[in-house]
C-alpha cells in the first residue's frame, strides 16, 4: 500500500469511528477527541520505507471530513454542547488530522529530497539542473503541500523539466540549422497521469535573425507527442513526427535547402527530443519513488 493510501486509510478509520458513535447516540466530545488523537499518532508513526509506490491510477490528495454530530446524538451527560460548539470541535479535530498528515508528507518529501542526489550517480547537465530544482523545494514544502497532495511537487518539477528540455533541444537545433542560416525553437508541454508522463513537443524553424513569437510566425514546424512510463524510461510510446508548412512566405532557396535535408533534419530533431527527456525524467522518477507515491 502506498504512503497516501495508508494515510487515507487511517483518516477514513477515524471518521468511521466518530460516525459510529454518532449513529449509536454514544458520541461525546471527549471520545471524539480520543479517536482523532490516536489517528494523528498513528499517522506520525507510519514509516515511508515500509510503503510501496503505486504505478497505476490517478494520485489523489488526502481527504479529511470529520462528521459533525447533532446534540441529540450526544451521551446525555450535562452539559450538552450546542450545535455551534460541536461544529467547532469537528473543525478542530479535522485540523489536528490535517496537521498530522501534512507533517508526515513534509517529512517524507524532505527525506526524499535529501537522498535524491545520492540516487543519481554521474548526472548529466540536465539531471543536475533537475536535482537542483527539486532541492530548492526544501524551504517551500509547507506551502507546496498545503492541499495534502504531493503531486504538487511533481507538477512543479515538470514545469522546470519543460524548460530544461526546451533549452537542451534548442541547443541541439543550433547544430542542425546554423549551416542553413536558420534557427529552431521548441515548445515542450508535459503532464503527469499516475505513473506516466504525457508529452508534446513542437519544434519551429525560423530565420536566423527572427525575434518574436515563433509559434505564430515560422517557416516549418515539427510536432511529436509521446507517453513515457516512469518505471521504464527506455520504453517510450512516441508518435511519428509530423512536419507542417509555415504560415509566412518563404524564399524558394530556403525551401530547397530544407527539402534537400528534410530526412536528416527530422532524424536529428527526433533524437534530440528523446535525449532531452531521459535524464530529467530519471530524476523525477527517483524523487517520486522515494516519496512512495
Amino acid at each position: 500500500m502506498s504512503l497516501l493510501k495508508r494515510i487515507q486509510h487511517v483518516v477514513d478509520g477515524a471518521e468511521t469511528k466518530v460516525q459510529g458513535l454518532i449513529t449509536n447516540n454514544n458520541y461525546s466530545p471527549k471520545e471524539g477527541d480520543k479517536i482523532v488523537e490516536k489517528a494523528a499518532l498513528k499517522i506520525q508513526g507510519i514509516n515511508a520505507n515500509d510503503t510501496v509506490k503505486v504505478n497505476i491510477g490517478v494520485i489523489s490528495p488526502i481527504i479529511i471530513n470529520i462528521p459533525v454530530p447533532d446534540p441529540k446524538n450526544i451521551i446525555p451527560n450535562p452539559p450538552i454542547p450546542t450545535p455551534e460548539e460541536l461544529e467547532q470541535q469537528a473543525k478542530r479535530q479535522a485540523q489536528k488530522l490535517t496537521d498530522a498528515v501534512k507533517a508526515k508528507l513534509v517529512e517524507t518529501a524532505q527525506n526524499a529530497i535529501n537522498e535524491l542526489r545520492n540516487q543519481i550517480p554521474d548526472p548529466t547537465e540536465q539531471a543536475r539542473q533537475m536535482i537542483a530544482e527539486i532541492e530548492s523545494y526544501k524551504e517551500q514544502l509547507n506551502s507546496l503541500l498545503e492541499q495534502l497532495n504531493p503531486v504538487a511537487l511533481l507538477n512543479k518539477a515538470l514545469d522546470k523539466a519543460e524548460q530544461i528540455s526546451e533549452e537542451y533541444i534548442d541547443s541541439k537545433m543550433v547544430q542542425v540549422f546554423e549551416p542553413l542560416h536558420l534557427k529552431g525553437k521548441s515548445d515542450v508541454e508535459c503532464s503527469l497521469d499516475g505513473n506516466k508522463i504525457n508529452g508534446s513537443v513542437s519544434l519551429y524553424l525560423v530565420l536566423e535573425d527572427f525575434d518574436g513569437d515563433f509559434t505564430q510566425k515560422f517557416l516549418k514546424s515539427l510536432s511529436i507527442t509521446g507517453e513515457v512510463d516512469l518505471s521504464n524510461l527506455n520504453d517510450i510510446d512516441i508518435s511519428d513526427p509530423v512536419l507542417h508548412d509555415g504560415n509566412i512566405d518563404i524564399q524558394e532557396e530556403i525551401k530547397s535547402r530544407i527539402e534537400k535535408q528534410q530526412e536528416e533534419i527530422i532524424s536529428g530533431l527526433t533524437e534530440a527530443v528523446i535525449d532531452s527527456y531521459l535524464p530529467i525524467f530519471t530524476v523525477i522518477n527517483n524523487f517520486k519513488e522515494m516519496m512512495k507515491i
